[in-house]
């Protein structure tokens, strides 16, 4: 074997050892992405409060500067998908996971009104308070997707809200939640990384 195959095989095998030590669910680089969410939540309660403009529509147009962040985002794990692999493998399953979330909580919201004449926001809260409950749940569980509790636990106290709240205060109330789950899960990323973040820096200092 020559001495470049065996410097290759080297370089794998140490790839190899620093993926199965330190690949993890999360990064810093997801940082921006919370934050833009977060800020777009804390922009869309005073527009919700005091306008009179479409609501649904009010909300996602905050939003939209956070999902270009997070379509960047997503497309570069893909792109190092190899060198991270759980990274990858944690955005695109939570991406499946809320593609086939939306349309099966239209069907029970719908399903909840034609057979039990529930409302549709105490048909919303059911399902908000299950997401919740079972995200708290992963991130109590999996001490690799910890930055999940932040969320659950901002969903179920919304969805225990619920019964307080008017139609015309959900959507504030609802972006509310939002900016408190984005902004609590980006700063426990940033403690959980600040090490690895530092060492960077040092390292790139020191070049």
């Amino acid at each position: 074997m020559s001495h470049e195959n065996i410097q290759r095989l080297q370089n794998d095998l140490t790839t190899i050892r620093q993926v199965m030590r330190l690949d993890k669910p999360y990064d810093a680089a997801d940082i921006p992405a919370l934050m833009m969410f977060g800020v777009g939540g804390m922009v869309a309660i005073p527009l919700l409060l005091f306008t009179t403009w479409n609501q649904r529509l009010t909300f996602i147009l905050t939003l939209i500067p956070g999902l270009i962040v997070y379509a960047r985002r997503y497309l570069t794990a893909k792109r190092n998908k190899v060198e991270r692999p759980a990274l990858w493998k944690e955005y695109r399953v939570s991406l499946v996971a809320v593609i086939f979330a939306m349309p099966l909580t239209a069907v029970w919201v719908w399903w909840s009104q034609s057979q039990f004449g529930t409302t549709r926001e105490a048909a919303g809260a059911a399902v908000l308070f299950c997401v919740g409950a079972f995200v708290a749940g992963v991130g109590a569980l999996d001490s690799n997707r910890r930055s999940y509790l932040p969320g659950g636990v901002c969903l179920i106290l919304f969805a225990l809200a619920f019964p307080w709240l008017t139609p015309r205060q959900i959507a504030p109330a609802g972006a509310a939640v939002l900016a408190c789950a984005m902004f609590s899960t980006a700063a426990f990323i940033w403690w959980q990384t600040r090490d690895h973040v530092r060492r960077n820096s040092g390292n790139e200092s020191l070049t």
